[in-house]
């Protein structure tokens, strides 16, 4: 029986996920991940345009485009630039991760994303091998979300056009407006991709967006109503109790350290210096995949700042559960506005444990004014601020206060239950439509 058999047998959709990375706990395919909890893995496929395998098996059928193929391609049109993978192949995941980390390091952004738009124009992506993962599969329904890349779309319509599936859209950061940069190669890039977008946004079924900032911004750009769906709750919380925790307390932060997120943490730990100046009552241990140079490095460690290599994500949740308090970061005042729609997966995450937060960033960032409009955590917004969120973070009562109010926040809008229901409701709305 061919795999694809078995969705007809129990009457499920048959899913594929279109994504940059292979799939993993980490990145949108964590929050897809969220989404589809409980399908069949039979009735779910994961097509991604970057070279690596999958950390983990959550779809049976896995096809890689080698994006570094598709470009070697350009100069040899025989190469096969499409492969599935079925297997967990963790270090080749890594060692892919870390060779892209080097490029944006090496190269502007801008003419990084405009020189990949050019290869993947250009190069020879619609092969045999992909028409027949598309042809094997026979996808309902196609999931996508509105990145910075105008080949994923691209590659969105060809699978959409191939298959007849529906698409569903997902809009969970600032990739429309002109609002991030005043570069010159950024908004000639941003250009072409407002098109792309809105070109797709026509053929979408449904259109979601993460947070309310992001819904309006989003509804006013594609002219078409979105509906607002974050990321489910890993867990039901409880409140912490926090009668029993003892100084020093302990903080942690878990992510990358990208977009201006270790300017933040350098004020953040000047701060910690001065807070501890009269006896340690606040440490912070950072678990990060980011390569920070010697001379940043330098400026954030210290005796109250320890930064330690990344860790799996079972680990991760487990630093998480065994701190008293969870930062989260962004970029202050560097202008840094990349993340000023975005929703991260972090924050679910986080008001999944019950924990007190420290909160760090712009005002204007759409999580930052989350947390604020919520009162799910201590925010700082500027440099001044820092020292008087961690004086409140140090009383016991304040805690209590974060913890529950994170529960409450955490149960009211992140239901797993309400946000799966509404997207399942989605899924069944296309395939009524295609019937």
């Amino acid at each position: 029986m061919n795999q694809t058999d078995k969705c007809f047998d129990k009457r499920e959709p048959r899913i594929l996920v279109l994504t940059i990375t292979p799939w993993s706990l980490k990145g949108e395919a964590n929050t897809w991940s969220s989404l589809l909890k409980g399908r069949s893995p039979d009735c779910l496929a994961n097509v991604y345009l970057r070279d690596g395998h999958p950390e983990l098996l959550e779809c049976s059928r896995n096809l890689c485009i080698s994006e570094q193929l598709v470009v070697k391609g350009l100069f040899k049109r025989s190469l096969v630039t499409a492969k599935e993978y079925n297997e967990i192949a963790e270090s080749t995941s890594s060692n892919e991760s870390a060779i892209y980390s080097v490029r944006r390091g090496k190269l502007s952004t801008g003419f990084l994303r405009i020189s990949r738009e050019i290869f993947w124009r250009f190069g020879r992506w619609r092969t045999k091998e992909l028409d027949e993962f598309i042809d094997d599969f026979k996808p309902d329904i196609i999931l996508h979300s509105f990145d910075n890349y105008v080949y994923k779309n691209r590659v969105a319509e060809y699978i959409a056009d191939r298959s007849g599936a529906r698409i569903i859209g997902y809009v969970w950061d600032d990739t429309f407006t002109y609002k991030q940069s005043k570069g010159l190669l950024y908004r000639l890039q941003r250009f072409i991709q407002r098109r792309s977008h809105k070109r797709l946004a026509r053929r979408v079924e449904t259109l979601f967006a993460i947070t309310p900032k992001t819904k309006r911004e989003a509804e006013k750009f594609f002219g078409r109503e979105c509906e607002l769906l974050s990321k489910p709750l890993v867990c039901d919380p409880t409140p912490c109790d926090y009668s029993k925790a003892v100084c020093p307390l302990r903080m942690v932060y878990t992510g990358n350290l990208l977009i201006g997120r270790d300017r933040t943490l350098r004020m953040l730990s000047e701060a910690l210096n001065e807070f501890n100046r009269d006896g340690v009552r606040l440490t912070l241990d950072v678990y990060t995949q980011t390569l920070l140079p010697d001379k940043v490095r330098n400026k954030i460690e210290s005796e109250y700042c320890r930064v330690h290599p990344p860790i799996s994500h079972r680990d991760v949740l487990e630093e998480q559960r065994a701190a008293d308090i969870l930062l989260f970061i962004e970029d202050i005042g560097g202008g840094g506005r990349i993340a000023r729609l975005s929703f991260s997966t972090k924050i679910t995450d986080y008001l999944s444990m019950g924990k007190a937060i420290l909160a760090l960033g712009n005002a204007d960032l759409a999580p930052i004014e989350y947390f604020s409009e919520n009162s799910c955590a201590a925010v700082a917004t500027n440099r001044k601020e820092i020292l008087p969120a961690l004086e409140r973070l140090c009383d016991r009562v304040v805690l209590d206060e974060l913890s529950r109010s994170a529960v409450e926040c955490g149960l009211k809008n992140h239901s797993a239950k309400m946000i799966r229901d509404r997207f399942n409701l989605a899924i069944e709305s296309c395939l009524e439509e295609r019937e």
